[in-house]
């Protein structure tokens, strides 16, 4: 199964909690691809610690929490 995180909020304080869930997948071994939604302006900021886990930049605007 291929599945999709979106991580724009990586950097930020709300992203804390996408950062340890994406650490702590990592760790599982596990048969699924992960894909990881960052911005362009944030792209360096996490580089994938397994094989089956990649980065995309994905420059679409961020939402607010009301806009969800």
């Amino acid at each position: 199964m291929k599945i999709v995180i979106d991580a724009r909020e990586y950097p930020t304080s709300t992203g804390r909690y996408i950062r340890k869930l994406i650490e702590n997948l990592e760790k599982l071994k596990s048969e699924h691809e992960f894909l990881i939604l960052l911005l362009p302006k944030d792209f360096d900021a996490y580089q994938p610690g397994a094989p089956n886990f990649s980065k995309l930049a994905a420059p679409f605007q961020e939402f607010t929490f009301s806009e969800q």
